[in-house]
């Protein structure tokens, strides 16, 4: 019996999934929206971005295991608990002074190892071989949490519901191998099966790449490298919508957006988007703009993770999209560093946004000619060391470094040299970078150091989603070969999250299959379809959540 990996030995790991599409990217400068009286934006909407949040030493810690053998600049760690820790769980000496944080975990159920990413002041060479570690007992989950359930006992998740820890089936015998079959249920390989959610793998179709703090013994055994438990088998994504304003009328379509000043359409959501997350493997949830902070702290202990689309909302606004986007951002950083696993994505102008917000909200951007442009990716020399690339199959690699796949519509670029002089790449890494049509050179894919925050400046929705015959976007086997990869990968970032909603009912009331999507492309839009959202939408939904 083993973690839940994909498999040991043999077994495929690469990424599939489909993307998805859509908003034009870029910003207008300081314009008001059109909704609810055009109103004019007071001051940046960034702020807030990238604090952390010290909460102390713990009470009391335990010991959890000692120091094993060195990996790159991390510990790795033998657990001698059957307890299984959060990721990010910080570790600590027996005088409760941090550390690091536990980045990898590997093996099977009952032996296991983490890695442990040490905090900046500390060293590999400041720890003696066998020393023991120390972990806060409130940030450990305990072991029959991932043990199959007894025969003819169901799963506590409701059949197509919402995931209730466990989900469809319990948590062993989906397709495991022989001698030790798949723990946690999902193609566990022979002899042992598989592990804590690996995406490749010495044997593996598909892996590769990055770090590997497991022994060539477990690599071997194994085939995989494993992260983190539990598994979330029923991801909900949340989606955030944004102000329909007074220069929309590109996106949407003359007519489409007469016929929004006429009705009362406060906000909208591009239908790419919500397929692209689909196409992963999720379901998706709306996120409504001009709401108190409560109500995004309630959403986001609900669903399990965030994506920023692109569009053409300002910065500049102390509402809408800017500050719908600044309290999530806040939010996630605070779940984040309680070890809590909160993924978020943004592309095009969620890209930017998460960018500004981590320049503590000042804009970093500079205008440039980026407008309806295929292209492939300059990678960076430490790109096979991100978590979004490091086990990446090398056929996505070599589509995206060498093909023009990548479908760019934006009128803002983020210069590597603001990047570093914003001193952003502390926090973040510069994954690739491309040029535009007048040669500037722009960053094009992020990756937060810390947490699970990742930016494409480039639309990979496009691809699948966008049928406009006079556009750039490629919509060959490998652009959607790409394209699809990006939505897996993120999908699976948001299956380490467990949260939920408290009932299937509840869940149903917030998906997105209770409104229509328009078919908006018929009338000259961008987009080939788009939800519409009135003020009473939000308002419906505010008062259910509690």
């Amino acid at each position: 019996m083993s973690f839940r990996g994909r498999g040991g030995g043999g077994n495929r790991g690469g990424f599939g999934g489909r993307g998805g599409g859509g908003g034009r990217g870029s910003f207008g400068g300081g314009r008001g929206g059109f909704s609810r009286g055009g109103r004019g934006g007071g001051g940046r909407g960034g702020g807030g971005g990238g604090r952390n949040f010290d909460q102390g030493p713990p009470e009391r810690v335990i010991p959890f295991g000692y120091y094993d053998y060195p990996c790159q600049d991390d510990l790795v760690l033998k657990v001698e608990i059957e307890d299984v820790p959060y990721f990010n769980a910080p570790i600590f000496l027996e005088n409760k002074s941090q550390i690091g944080k536990v980045d990898e975990i590997f093996g099977n159920l009952r032996d296991y190892s983490v890695s442990v990413k040490l905090s900046e002041n500390m060293k590999v060479s400041s720890f003696t071989p066998k020393q023991k570690l120390y972990i806060d007992p409130g940030k450990l989950l305990p072991l029959n949490r991932f043990l199959p359930k007894p025969a003819g006992q169901k799963g506590s998740g409701p059949r197509g519901g919402v995931q209730k820890r466990g989900g469809r089936g319990g948590f062993g015998n989906s397709r495991g191998g022989s001698r030790g079959g798949g723990g946690f249920g999902n193609r566990g390989g022979n002899r042992g099966g598989g592990g804590f959610r690996g995406r490749g793998g010495n044997n593996s179709r598909g892996g590769g790449g990055g770090k590997r703090c497991s022994t060539g013994a477990e690599s071997r055994q194994w085939g995989y490298r494993f992260e983190h438990a539990p598994v979330n088998e029923h991801p909900i994504v949340g989606v955030l919508a944004q102000e329909i304003s007074l220069d929309s009328a590109d996106i949407f379509g003359d007519q489409i957006f007469l016929d929004s000043i006429r009705g009362d359409w406060q906000s909208y959501i591009g239908a790419s988007y919500v397929k692209f997350i689909e196409g992963g493997g999720a379901r998706v949830v709306p996120i409504w703009i001009d709401k108190p902070k409560k109500y995004y702290e309630k959403i986001m202990k609900r669903v399990n993770g965030v994506l920023f689309p692109g569009g053409n909302a300002d910065f500049v606004n102390n509402w809408g999209y800017a500050q719908a986007g600044r309290f999530i951002y806040e939010i996630a950083n605070e779940m984040n560093s309680r070890g809590e696993y909160f993924p978020l994505w943004g592309t095009c102008l969620g890209f930017e946004l998460l960018a500004v917000l981590g320049n503590n909200g000042t804009d970093l951007r500079s205008v440039c000619a980026g407008q309806s442009m295929a292209l492939n990716l300059n990678f960076t020399s430490n790109f096979t060391k991100s978590r979004m690339f490091r086990d990446a199959p090398q056929s996505v690699i070599d589509i995206l470094s060498e093909k023009p796949v990548a479908a760019n519509f934006h009128h803002y670029c983020i210069t590597p040299q603001n990047f570093t002089s914003n001193n952003l790449d502390e926090s973040w890494q510069m994954l690739a970078t491309n040029k535009d049509q007048n040669n500037m050179e722009f960053v094009s894919v992020i990756e937060h150091r810390k947490y699970p925050y990742y930016g494409v400046q480039f639309h990979p929705e496009k691809n699948l989603y966008e049928w406009h015959k006079s556009s750039t976007i490629s919509h060959s086997y490998d652009a959607i070969k790409s394209s699809q990869y990006f939505a897996q990968f993120f999908v699976e970032e948001t299956r380490r999250n467990t949260n939920l909603f408290r009932t299937e009912g509840e869940a149903n009331r917030f998906l997105i299959y209770n409104w229509p999507a328009h078919f908006t492309g018929r009338n000259g839009s961008a987009l080939m379809q788009m939800y519409f959202f009135a003020l009473h939408d939000g308002e419906t939904h505010l008062n259910k959540i509690d």
